[in-house]
């Protein structure tokens, strides 16, 4: 678990930028050390020819023409490669007298080859060609000795003269050792290329986090915001002044933020003209009626008080009638005024209380099914709490039905359904505005949801609503 947690920070923006930025300055810097690398090793082989070359020069110098080939001439050879190896003992090879047949006469070094034996075969061809003529013809005026570079070999051939003719050659071998060689690359490479990995690791991981550090800082205030936004906060806003693309960002989120403010002022005084006239279109059409009917039958018992007592009484008991209906209008209208919210209440205990309450009052049976009493989000909830109280409604009002059904289920997708056995109407007409009916749909398509209504003239209605359960989405 503790490896589980230790994984999760690495998956956050800051250690991925972090990494990132690291990896790239190692990259780079290596990219840029190997560059400088190859410039060195070509300088470094352009020089180390000069020094192979100059070192065999010296030793070819240093022995002269006039070489003796008997034991006074290996005694010498001897001496001036012991000099030279004591000087520099990288070098190696060796000094080798061969006589007109390319034999070994005297020889000293490393690998020296044996008196009397051939080195012609164990030259390279372009060394061989030089000693298959007079050393000394080709030569220009003013160099002592030819120079041949085969691989990382250089051979120096100078001529040995008894006077002004020539009795052989001097051939003069020098490389450098393999081990000096590698241990020299490993020096060079091995080492640098650690310090430089370590260094570069450190300089890329101290610029990620702080670069990092500071961007991470800036989502995290936008991330703030748009939080508060999700949950309906919008007097929040990011606060970045900058001018880069996180800047302009913060900057448009911000006039998102106005405009998705200002946008639900105005759905909300749009809903409450809605309401407001759905509300003057109820007192209208049921409580002002029934007050003006009172009237009338208050002002027929005033002049059927003395003539007629008993037909007043009849018009008086009609009065009180009415105004228990206008009564009961108006606690219907009051108890829809009522938002579910602010009852301390779920959806479901909301639906039993109001279904309770309206079928005392209305007199109508009513079976109620829920299942799956699942948390709705509260935009929810107030649409189908209204929906439920504008089909009940319907049924009293028009649908002269003797029984209804409600079925509510809360999962994934909440589904609403309200049946009733009335009088039913023509559900094809296209036109057709029933009571509430628009406001159901206004209310259902504001929760991206669907809405079916199904009726038949003497068959009942059903009306079903469905919507997804996700309320974070739905503003």
């Amino acid at each position: 678990m503790k490896g589980d947690h230790v994984l999760k920070r690495f998956n956050r923006l800051q250690w991925k930028l972090t990494i990132s930025y690291m990896l790239t300055s190692v990259v780079v810097l290596c990219l840029l050390e190997l560059l400088v690398m190859l410039i060195g090793l070509v300088v470094s082989n352009t020089q180390g020819q000069a020094r192979l070359e100059s070192h065999a020069q010296n030793l070819a110098q240093m022995v002269g023409s006039t070489l003796s080939v008997d034991k006074i001439g290996q005694q010498r050879l001897q001496a001036i490669w012991k000099m030279s190896h004591d000087s520099d003992a990288t070098f190696q090879g060796y000094l080798a007298a061969i006589d007109g047949h390319g034999r070994v006469s005297v020889a000293a070094g490393d690998v020296a080859p044996a008196a009397g034996s051939p080195l012609l075969p164990q030259l390279p061809a372009s060394v061989q060609q030089i000693l298959a003529t007079d050393p000394a013809s080709p030569l220009p005026e003013g160099q002592r000795a030819h120079t041949i570079f085969v691989q990382d070999n250089v051979y120096v051939v100078t001529p040995l003269l008894e006077g002004e003719k020539s009795r052989g050659a001097l051939v003069v071998r020098i490389y450098v050792g393999s081990r000096a060689l590698w241990m020299d690359l490993f020096l060079f490479f091995g080492v640098r290329a650690v310090v430089f990995f370590i260094g570069a690791g450190m300089v890329g991981l101290a610029f990620g986090i702080v670069t990092a550090r500071g961007l991470v800082r800036r989502l995290q205030t936008i991330v703030s915001a748009v939080d508060g936004w999700s949950q309906g906060d919008f007097s929040l806003f990011v606060q970045d002044a900058s001018r880069d693309e996180l800047g302009q960002l913060a900057r448009r989120l911000n006039q998102m933020a106005q405009q998705l403010q200002q946008l639900l002022r105005t759905r909300q005084d749009l809903a409450t003209v809605e309401e407001r006239q759905r509300l003057a279109r109820d007192l209208h059409d049921s409580v002002k009626q029934q007050v003006f009917a009172v009237s009338l039958h208050v002002s027929t018992t005033r002049a059927l008080m003395e003539r007629n007592p008993t037909a007043a009484q009849t018009q008086l008991a009609k009065a009180e009638n009415l105004i228990r209906q206008a009564q009961r209008e108006l606690t219907t209208l009051i108890r829809e005024l009522r938002p579910v919210g602010l009852e301390g209440k779920n959806l479901a205990e909301a639906v039993r209380q109001y279904t309770r309450i309206w079928q005392e009052q209305t007199g109508i049976p009513l079976e109620l099914e829920m299942a799956n009493d699942a948390s709705v989000p509260l935009v929810i909830e107030n649409a189908l709490f209204r929906i439920i109280q504008e089909g009940l409604s319907n049924v009293e009002r028009h649908s002269e039905a003797t029984a209804v059904r409600i079925q509510l289920t809360c999962t994934d997708r909440i589904k609403l359904a309200i049946t009733d056995n009335g009088r039913g109407f023509d559900g094809q007409r296209k036109d057709y505005r029933g009571v509430g009916l628009s406001s159901m749909r206004e209310r259902i398509q504001a929760l991206n949801g669907q809405i079916e209504i199904q009726s038949e003239p003497g068959k009942g209605t059903t009306i079903t609503v469905s919507c997804e359960q996700p309320g974070e989405e739905i503003v």
